[in-house]
């Protein structure tokens, strides 16, 4: 069992700039050395997500690296004392420049890339996606309304839904992929010398040699499987066994597991064939929905609306024909924002459960 790592925001109570600064070197430093000592994924992820916080925490970062690495160097001789630890000298960058990727060991980090990145390119805000990158990562995004098939190294393919975001980071003893946002399918290629892990906002799960999909939700990570079997991780280690056929929901240190009907299994995975299938969903579920795959929201205008149930198979990428069946089967009218919104109202003078039902 690994053991649970501590964190937490940096020390509180510096006021001036130098004094903030010295926390959050303070806090890197911990990390780093923290990571280091575990090697634990928990422990790698955990300074993922600290570092995303903000490009100076990436800074502070490297540069506790940097200062690791020049100790370690004057230990073993190879490095002739010029500098103080935390800067590096000039030959020592020379000769990282120089380095070939495939020749870099040790650490996951490189801070000298890294500094590079953030002091050089003057680009803070890409601090996140280069540290990935200097991970030998990649990611992958797709945009509101549209679908994506990824085909990995490993032979392992990652489906996109909408709006979705995901980096991959394929190692020679373990397959990482960090789920940022949205839903995927991913189809997992067996390999039992590379774990498949995949890491979201409320949990981790491992693959074992399966199909599952992974949607995250407001309140909570959703996974589906489809074939073979996830594991949800508990503090880097299998907890709890998803089998195919059943749904987990994801949040905070809950886990909960549900069986599914065939046809709710169809109704979840309808997605992947471009499909919304409403089966007894109320209108604001409905609405919902479909807004994943819109730019201009679709908006309920009368509360007496959003409790309508809802049925049938739609095109997630045509809504219009969704509101048109609204239209035709609960007599509701549309209105059209000043923002492009679609605005759903009842017909007047008329309740719309006087109509039948979509």
């Amino acid at each position: 069992m690994t053991t649970p790592i501590t964190s937490g925001p940096p020390p509180s109570g510096p006021t001036t700039p130098a004094q903030q600064r010295e926390a959050i070197e303070q806090e890197a430093a911990r990390l780093f050395h923290q990571a280091r000592d575990s090697g634990s994924d928990e422990a790698w992820a955990q300074v993922y997500r600290w570092v995303e916080q903000s490009p100076a925490h990436g800074v502070a970062f490297a540069k506790a690296e940097a200062g690791w690495e020049m100790a370690e160097a004057l230990r073993s001789g190879g490095v002739q004392h010029g500098g103080a630890a935390d800067e590096p000298t000039a030959d020592l960058r020379n000769r990282a420049d120089r380095e070939e990727p495939s020749a870099r060991t040790g650490p996951r980090l490189s801070r000298r890339s890294f500094a590079a990145l953030a002091a050089g390119s003057g680009i803070a805000a890409a601090a996140s996606l280069g540290f990935w990158h200097m991970l030998g990562g990649q990611r992958y995004i797709t945009k509101v309304g549209e679908a994506r098939l990824i085909e990995l190294a490993d032979g392992s393919k990652v489906r996109l839904n909408t709006d979705s975001a995901i980096d991959v980071n394929l190692e020679e003893r373990k397959r990482t992929i960090r789920f940022l946002k949205g839903e995927a399918r991913f189809d997992v290629a067996h390999d039992p010398k590379r774990p498949f892990l995949v890491t979201a906002r409320d949990g981790s799960v491992q693959a074992l040699g399966t199909v599952f999909n992974l949607r995250q939700r407001k309140d909570f990570t959703e996974v589906t499987v489809i074939e073979g079997q996830v594991a949800v991780i508990d503090q880097g280690a299998p907890a709890t066994t998803v089998p195919a056929g059943t749904a987990a929901m994801i949040r905070a240190a809950a886990v909960s597991v549900i069986r599914l009907a065939p046809s709710d299994l169809d109704r979840r995975t309808a997605w992947q064939q471009g499909q919304i299938h409403l089966e007894g969903e109320t209108l604001s579920q409905a609405v919902d929905e479909f807004n994943r795959y819109r730019t201009k929201p679709l908006v309920i205008g009368d509360p007496d609306l959003a409790s309508l149930r809802m049925g049938g198979m739609f095109s997630a990428t045509h809504s219009d024909d969704f509101v048109e069946a609204l239209k035709q089967s609960f007599g509701i009218r549309v209105m059209a924002g000043s923002d492009g919104a679609v605005i759903l109202l009842p017909e007047n003078g008329k309740s719309p459960l006087d109509h039948g039902s979509v």
